[in-house]
């Protein structure tokens, strides 16, 4: 498939970033190049002269409350501010961290400073752990006492991959995603997974992020994969309501499968959890990632990952394990 690139232009002409489109589009914000050239970045277009020039740029980052980067800004001058911070590039990774004025250093939030941000979470006293966690890792103890352990898993597997998205990720045509199977063995001859459970490497401790049951039919056969506590791409203390639904297999993908993000028209970011399968987009509106099609069988878990064409270009950045209990 050929490929049309362009470089985006923000208000001041300065070039934001690279695209690459399957189809050609009529834009005066996006100006066709030849090449992905990511060296354009940063410079301004020269409508006159149709020429990319240099130009000096300075970057901030911008703390809101409790000194959380808020944006990630760039100016022609330079500015005097104590809520803005001079950072070398425009490394919009930083937005969401917590700037240590002491040390002048980037971080995680500490769970002590996102607590007096949101009364609803409370922090555990002497410990960086929400008190909605304990409470939970009480819950599920007390829940496997009632039900029956499953006595630990059995064997695990990782879920990584990072490659670059085709046309073949989409649903068009005949494309109908890209299908993964992953492999696994529990050393124990015919023994079917009870519950198969997937934890996102990013987040720390090894937060729960879905758990997955096979429900059969009378006669044996697979009916439904039932998914509970889905948390992908969620952080546990982030107050969202738990999502418990089920999954046919003899259907594609829609906007209401297990686990979907995407970017509305007005660049907000949906809240559930194709982020920890796939990069975390930045610009492309009207957007989103769908994973699905969940299966597993007494060895191998599958599922399919579809984008939506202004996606096409972009990288995954799978990197999950999955127990088998």
């Amino acid at each position: 498939m050929n490929m049309y690139y362009y470089a985006y232009l923000d208000d001041r002409d300065i070039v934001t970033m690279i695209i690459a489109l399957p189809s050609q589009i009529t834009d005066n914000k996006y100006i066709s190049i030849p090449s992905n050239d990511q060296t354009l970045i940063g410079k301004r277009y020269n409508r006159n002269t149709g020429e990319f020039e240099d130009v000096i740029l300075f970057y901030y980052a911008v703390l809101g409350e409790k000194d959380i980067v808020t944006e990630v800004i760039s100016s022609e001058t330079e500015i005097t501010d104590p809520n803005k911070i001079l950072i070398q590039t425009n490394d919009t990774s930083l937005i969401g961290k917590w700037y240590n004025r002491q040390t002048g250093q980037f971080l995680v939030p500490p769970i002590h400073i996102l607590a007096e941000l949101d009364t609803r979470q409370i922090n555990v006293q002497g410990e960086d752990k929400w008190l909605q966690t304990e409470l939970d890792e009480i819950n599920e103890g007390l829940a496997d006492a009632r039900n029956g352990n499953f006595g630990g898993y059995k064997c695990s597997f990782e879920i990584k991959d990072n490659q670059e998205t085709t046309a073949e990720w989409t649903y068009s045509g005949t494309n109908t995603g890209k299908r993964y199977t992953f492999n696994f063995d529990t050393g124990i001859p015919g023994y079917f997974p009870k519950m198969i459970r997937l934890v996102d490497s990013y987040f720390s401790d090894d937060i729960l992020v879905a758990e997955f049951y096979i429900v059969k039919n009378s006669d044996g056969t697979i009916k439904r994969s039932y998914v509970d506590k889905n948390y992908l791409g969620i952080p546990l203390g982030s107050g969202e309501t738990v999502a418990k639904k089920y999954t046919q297999h003899d259907e594609r993908i829609t906007v209401d499968d297990v686990f979907r993000t995407g970017r509305e028209s007005n660049g907000r970011l949906y809240d559930e959890g194709g982020s920890s399968f796939f990069q975390k987009y930045t610009n492309p509106s009207n957007s989103y990632v769908s994973v699905g099609y969940f299966s597993y069988t007494e060895n191998s878990f599958s599922f399919t990952l579809e984008v939506s064409q202004n996606l096409i270009g972009y990288f995954t950045s799978i990197d999950i394990t999955g127990y088998v209990f």
